[in-house]
């Protein structure tokens, strides 16, 4: 599963993956449940990959933030259902102490720890894309060309 693959869908719940893109609609398939939609040309459609998070330094991509807090916490972030804002501040304060504190609101942060656990869930590797990265900079790099 790539991130680029990995959408939300407006008015829903969760997070849901694309199984089928047509010229008119996508089919996605629910990350919690596995139930298939369709998915139409006038409804609100977020892209993971370009989604982006409020930092005291910029925009950070969501992808690059939920790497950070994977490699912090390494594992599932407890969220209570009656979560107070105050509670929300500090759990974001722990685990992405760079957050701009005055953008990002309370329920985009709720969010954005239900995004996170949803994918963990889903066994969503956060470091994969890196290594890709790292893997595909070695190929291109002088060192590794033949030598003839």
């Amino acid at each position: 599963m790539k991130f680029k693959d990995i959408v939300a869908v407006g008015g829903k719940p969760g997070l849901y993956k694309i199984i089928v893109n047509t010229k008119n609609h996508l089919i996605v398939e629910s990350l919690q449940d596995k139930k298939r939609m369709p998915v139409f040309s006038h409804q609100r459609i977020s892209v993971l990959e370009a989604v982006s998070i409020y930092t005291e330094d910029g925009d950070m991509p969501l992808k690059e933030a939920f790497r950070f807090v994977y490699e912090k916490k390494q594992g599932k972030i407890e969220l209570p259902p009656k979560t107070s804002k105050e509670q929300l501040k500090s759990i974001m304060d722990e685990i992405l102490p760079m957050w701009d504190k005055e953008r990002v609101h309370p329920n985009e942060i709720k969010k954005f720890i239900q995004w996170y656990n949803i994918l963990l869930e889903n066994g969503f590797d956060f470091l994969a894309e890196e290594k890709e990265e790292v893997t595909n900079s070695n190929e291109t790099s002088p060192s590794n060309e033949d030598k003839s």
